[in-house]
């Protein structure tokens, strides 16, 4: 059976559309995509000295409450053949189950509502379920984001996201769905005084200081010292799980790294791609691991024995170094995926105070991270922004060397090429407001295939040759 609902899935993935805004079961996403989200949107907004409101949505049992008739409905709605909707419906006529306790077994009885537990077909079922009925109260991500029954709503103001969470509320209650009242939670990043809660339908939902989002713990002040004791503590519980294996003097340290590696490590590992460790905190993650290591190899501090030589008996690395890989490795799997990115709309103008928080937040973090030398120099065009006094100064003052750049000099960027594409579709779509602007903007770019990028990051080198070899005339790029 389960079997069958891979293929049917597959077939049902093939023609419905889920929303970005959900990252529940979609491919080429995940817990840490939501996670990471969230954690930059909060610091961002603590960087400006901003409010953020947050209300953390849980539905109460939310699989085995959603009506059939409603799930057919969104089935059709989202562009489902009927001989698909068939398919399903034939899965859950006559569907019958029994309750197993202490005391013994009930008589079978219909199950009418919900989806099947433990079934391949739900998760994307009621990821179809959710998209539909959400459809006229998402906002883009990550102001709204979801991960499958999770939901998130951020506003700047405390009152756009109450009601905000109230238009949440009616579009999943007049739908067969229910609000918790008791799991739903709020949290205010940068509160100042006053700042007050959030009511719904008049009850007071319940305000923390701190959120385990996905299994991350996400707190209001920016801090994630919480969110690594939570990893320690995680460590220690997968390591009790396996100890009669990692204490077994007769087995080899070499199997005892490989179960530690296997068992342990993800557990103290989930999560931490987002977070920005300080090094005492990853000094607190690397003591309970030698600790945890100690004990399996059966090795005390009075043996004064190197740390060195424990881990490379385990044939465990550092922990430290392991956090890097796989924040590396998720970053590789971001930039591999088939569009070209969501196209971020920034209200405003840009001025040389942006432009230099732009350098100060993206440029010297990617110093640093890269462990570039003092011989690095940046390189930036002669736009009046860039050129500014202010600007000059600003780095001066952080010891940041600049190309000269010649004037008129042709910009070069890949990313220039994609401007171009999109001034001339959307020009060609003559919007009549801003509005229109924005929108045909975001649809002319989600419609940029990857092989266009592909093809001119491939031809770069082709154009400075050109450029090098016309010695200031035109080329044909």
């Amino acid at each position: 059976m389960k079997v069958w609902e891979r293929v049917v899935e597959a077939r049902l993935r093939k023609v419905v559309e889920i929303c970005e805004q959900q990252y529940g079961f979609m491919p080429r996403k995940s817990t840490t995509d939501a996670i990471f989200a969230l954690r930059i949107l909060m610091e961002k907004y603590r960087d400006g000295q901003k409010e953020l409101h947050c209300v953390f949505v849980d539905l109460e049992k939310a699989y085995d409450r959603v009506p059939r008739e409603e799930l057919w409905y969104c089935m059709r709605k989202s562009g489902v053949a009927e001989k698909y909707v068939r398919v399903v419906q034939d899965m859950y006529e006559r569907s019958r189950t029994v309750v197993r306790c202490a005391v013994g077994q009930t008589e079978e009885f219909n199950v009418e509502v919900g989806l099947h537990q433990g079934s391949a077909l739900s998760p994307f079922l009621f990821a179809i379920v959710m998209d539909q009925l959400s459809e006229e109260v998402r906002q883009e991500s990550p102001w709204t984001m979801m991960f499958a029954d999770d939901i998130v709503i951020c506003s700047e103001s405390r009152e756009q996201v109450e009601e905000n969470l109230e238009r949440w509320r009616f579009a999943l209650e007049r739908r067969g769905m229910k609000v918790s009242r008791s799991k739903t939670e709020y949290m205010c990043v940068n509160e100042r005084e006053g700042s007050g809660t959030v009511r719904l339908q008049g009850e007071e939902v319940k305000k923390v200081q701190e959120f385990k989002y996905l299994g991350s713990t996400v707190q209001s002040n920016g801090e994630c010292g919480k969110e690594v004791k939570k990893r320690v503590q995680a460590g220690w519980n997968g390591w009790r799980k396996v100890s009669g294996v990692l204490c077994d003097q007769k087995i080899s340290a070499r199997i005892k790294g490989k179960v530690y590696r296997t068992v342990v490590r993800p557990a103290m590992l989930y999560g931490l791609e987002t977070v920005s460790l300080r090094k005492r905190q990853e000094s607190e993650l690397e003591v309970a691991e030698l600790k945890m290591l100690r004990f399996s190899l059966g090795v005390t501090r009075l043996d004064r024995i190197r740390n060195e030589y424990i881990r490379g008996t385990a044939h465990v690395g550092r922990l430290g170094d392991k956090v890097r890989e796989t924040r590396l490795r998720w970053f590789g799997h971001v930039q591999r995926r088939e569009r070209p990115g969501r196209l971020a709309v920034i209200n405003g103008t840009m001025n040389s105070a942006v432009y230099q928080k732009i350098l100060k937040d993206n440029v010297r973090p990617s110093v640093c991270d890269l462990k570039l030398k003092r011989t690095w120099v940046l390189q930036q065009d002669n736009d009046p922004k860039h050129t500014s006094k202010s600007t000059s100064e600003w780095l001066k003052k952080n010891k940041m060397k600049t190309l000269e750049w010649p004037s008129q000099s042709p910009d070069l960027n890949p990313i220039e090429m994609l401007w171009h594409d999109l001034k001339k579709v959307v020009h060609a779509r003559k919007p009549s407001n801003v509005a229109e602007l924005q929108q045909f903007c975001k649809d002319e770019w989600a419609k940029i295939p990857p092989q266009r990028c592909n093809r001119l990051i491939a031809s770069y080198r082709k154009h400075l040759i050109a450029v090098v070899a016309a010695k200031g005339g035109p080329t044909s790029y």
